[in-house]
């Protein structure tokens, strides 16, 4: 389930569909979302979000891949790709 073909070997953090996060998230390496967050999260490398994962909150990352919900702002330093299930 959490194994993906364009996941970068860096990814050091995942939240799983079974979680729901309220409050911020800083983390200092990658992370992947399945699940909901409720806050702001910030990250030194990418953030992926999954199709079906929930974010309101605003988003700063160095990258950013798309596929969830995101109701908030991105502020990415390089490249952000927006998948056909991104809202």
């Amino acid at each position: 389930m959490f194994q993906s073909k364009n996941l970068d070997n860096n990814m050091s953090s995942i939240l799983g569909p079974e979680l729901e996060i309220k409050g911020d998230v800083k983390v200092d390496g990658s992370l992947l979302i399945y699940g909901k967050v409720f806050g702001d999260i910030e990250s030194k490398g990418s953030i992926r979000t999954a199709k079906g994962s929930y974010v309101e909150g605003n988003i700063i990352a160095k990258e950013a891949s798309i596929r969830g919900e995101i109701i908030g702002n991105l502020n990415i330093d390089n490249k952000v790709d927006l998948g056909k299930s991104s809202i």
